[in-house]
């Protein structure tokens, strides 16, 4: 089960030492890199403890961008049913630039109960000279069947989405994806 907390015995060192809640899976085995496509929601599970403040993201840079920034960059969280929050417009933070692991703010949210949720990530446009990538794990031969992908923590959540999805909006499709997206949250 690729979820961990600060209370499993097996635990990442690195997000426990920055300070996450939780994480999608140990980033030593995001192998692989991530250019997001434009206007495609990439998500990724989490699960999250009821009653802790989520105040950021955190996404493993595997490639930093450069040059002109794209249209707009869009982070955030859902429940399973809706987006619960998102971040103000970061296609200008600093942090796209730099490589290995960068905290990103999100409008602060404190699950009402513990639960999985679905970081997200959208960026409509491309940047102008190189184009970021994001740390991520390629998942091949899993069980495809509908009642197997219920359980699978890694999808798009809409492509050809022209904005991020408002507070209380579901996002548009959920599609089984192979890419295992790295995110971390924390407070």
């Amino acid at each position: 089960m690729p979820f961990y907390t600060r209370a499993t015995p097996t635990a990442d060192p690195l997000a426990v030492s920055l300070g996450m809640i939780n994480w999608s899976y140990d980033l030593a085995i995001a192998a692989v890199t991530l250019a997001p496509t434009s206007q495609t929601i990439h998500i990724s599970a989490l699960w999250l403890p009821g009653g802790v403040q989520v105040g950021t993201l955190w996404f493993g840079i595997s490639t930093p961008a450069a040059g002109t920034v794209p249209t707009s960059i869009i982070i955030g969280l859902e429940n399973g049913a809706t987006i619960v929050t998102q971040s103000a417009e970061l296609k200008n933070n600093t942090g796209w630039l730099t490589g290995g692991v960068q905290k990103f703010p999100i409008v602060p949210f404190t699950p009402p109960q513990g639960g999985f949720y679905r970081g997200c990530f959208w960026q409509n446009g491309a940047w102008g000279t190189t184009q970021l990538a994001l740390a991520n794990r390629t998942v091949a031969g899993l069980n495809t069947t509908a009642q197997a992908l219920a359980y699978v923590p890694w999808h798009t959540g809409g492509t050809s989405v022209a904005a991020f999805p408002a507070n209380g909006a579901a996002l548009p499709s959920i599609v089984f994806g192979t890419n295992a997206l790295w995110i971390g949250a924390g407070p």
